[in-house]
Parts: structure tokens; sequence; C-alpha cells
């Protein structure tokens, strides 16, 4: 029974699973990945990977966003979407996001030594997070640790998560927006809510989502969809970035559109913090690819 539930939940509630002897397969490869979680904890085996977001004005870097990625002892990656929901029904979460946290102000401060001190950085929060009332603290004594200028940080909150815990969690982002932390709200467009926390809250971006871009230019409804996400985004005076940029053709689309910066494997894939310095000590004379958004390569494109 315990089993069914847990193959209920998976499948998103409010549904009826009957037991099946398959799903005790199922269950132990759970317990054996949970197992293998604490250990990868245990032995840094936690790294994370950082995805340029380059300004369509002038094909520079701005930002990057800290992605979590788990290589294992031998080698191997084990892919986000296996193990992240795991963290978070496990409460683990709590631990690796503050590593996140401390590990991104850390590798930022790295960066801005080396001579980028204008670039920012982005860190995602889990639901979980976002509902401990001791995360404002926790971000604010990490800047305060590795003196981060509190501008540089970015946090990425996603649109369902407001719609959840908006007016439950405008406290903590009282207390991040008046240190000077930046807000993005990413996946902005898969929720049905209201838009009150646009204004409620000192949100300063909107991540336009990847299902939208992945179907333009060609769907009618996701072109209209993309073109009303950037009116609202420019009326509030917000920033506003397209993420899951993978041809010249979307590229062009959201440029044209007035996006304020790009995100994707068309510019680059997420990469490791060595590959990422690399790629800033060589931007941009060394390196072509975010130039396929200037009016040149769209003319010719």
């Amino acid at each position: 029974a315990d089993i069914a539930m847990y193959r209920a939940k998976d499948l998103g509630r409010d549904t009826a699973i009957f037991y099946v002897s398959e799903m005790n397969a199922r269950a132990e490869q759970r317990m054996h990945l949970e197992n293998d979680l604490r250990f990868a904890l245990k032995n840094n085996e936690f790294v994370l990977y950082y995805q340029p977001q380059y300004s369509v004005r002038d094909g520079r870097i701005k930002s990057a966003e800290a992605l979590l990625r788990w290589i294992r002892a031998d080698g191997t990656c084990v892919e986000p979407d296996e193990f992240i929901p795991l963290l978070e029904e496990t409460g683990m979460i709590h631990e690796v996001g503050a590593w996140i946290i401390e590990e991104a102000c850390r590798q930022l401060v790295k960066w801005h030594k080396a001579g980028h001190d204008t670039l920012r950085i982005s860190v995602n929060l889990s639901s979980l997070q976002l509902k401990d009332k001791r995360i404002a603290q926790l971000i604010l004594s990490m800047i305060a640790k590795y003196r981060v200028p509190a501008h540089r940080l970015e946090l990425e909150i996603t649109e369902s998560m407001l719609v959840r815990h908006g007016q439950g969690v405008e406290e903590t982002f009282e207390q991040l927006i008046k240190s000077g932390i930046r807000l993005a709200v990413d996946d902005f467009g898969t929720g049905y809510s209201s838009l009150s926390y646009l204004h409620r809250l000192s949100i300063n971006a909107l991540k336009i989502d990847r299902s939208f871009i992945e179907q333009i230019p060609g769907n009618a409804n996701s072109e209209a969809i993309a073109r009303a996400i950037v009116g609202l985004g420019k009326s509030l005076g917000l920033t506003l970035i397209a993420e899951g940029v993978e041809n010249r053709q979307q590229c062009a689309f959201v440029r044209e559109l007035g996006v304020d910066y790009v995100q994707g494997y068309l510019i680059s894939k997420p990469l490791s913090a060595r590959a990422f310095r690399k790629l800033l000590d060589g931007h941009p004379q060394d390196n072509p690819l975010p130039f396929m958004c200037t009016d040149k390569v769209l003319v010719n494109g």
C-alpha cells in the first residue's frame, strides 16, 4: 500500500493506483538513489555548471545561471530530473541549496577578482527553500561572507511558486529586496495566476519559458504569448530574458520583440567553472557565437 501511495504521488497525486509487483523494483531504485544522494552530498559529488546569458544589444555576457549537476566518482552524470525531485522529497534540498548559494557566491567573487566585475549570477530557489523562514538570513550571510555586491546576485523563482506561496513569503522577499538582491520569475507564462504579485513584489526580471520559445517562429499562439509577455514586461520596466534559444530563427524573433538577454544551446550549453572562465577571458574576440543575434547575421541568416 505504501509503495502504491508513493507511485500515486509520483503521477501527480489525486489519483488511485493498484499495487503491482513491478513497483518493488521502482521502490528499491528510489531507495538506492536516496542513499547515493546522501553519499554524494558527503563526498562532494555535486558541482555547479554555468550557462551564460547574453545581451542582444552588444553580444556580451552579462550573467550566468548556476545549475546543479551530480557527477559520480566514476565520472558518470545523473540527470537533474532524476535527482532534484528526490532532493525536495527527502528535505535534502535545504542542505544542498545552502551549498549552491555559497558556491555560487564564492565563484562569482573569483570571476570579479579576475576582472569580470560586472558579471551577475542567478540561482534557483526551490519551493521548500522559499518556505523556510531562515532562507533570507542564509542568503544575506553568504553575500556578506564573500563580499558579493547584492545587485550582482539574482534569485530565480518559478511563477507557480509565487502563485502558491506569494503572500506567505512576502516578508522574505522584502528582506532580500531591501538588501539589493534581484528577483526573477522563471517559467513565466506557464502559470494560471493573477498578475498581482508583479506590482506587490519588486520583481526585476521575467524569463520567457522555453516551451514558448521552442515553438517560434511558426506557432501563432506561442508568438502571441511571447509578444504579450515582452509587452507586459516592458510596460513594467522589467528585464526580459528568453531561455531555451536553440536556433537562429528563434534568436532573431526574440531580438525583434525586444528581449534584453538570450540564453540557450545556440549560444552556449552549461559550462564548468573553468570552461566558463575561459569563455569570459576570450570573449568577444575569440567567441563569435554570440553575434548570431546581431543585425548582420539576422539579415544573412
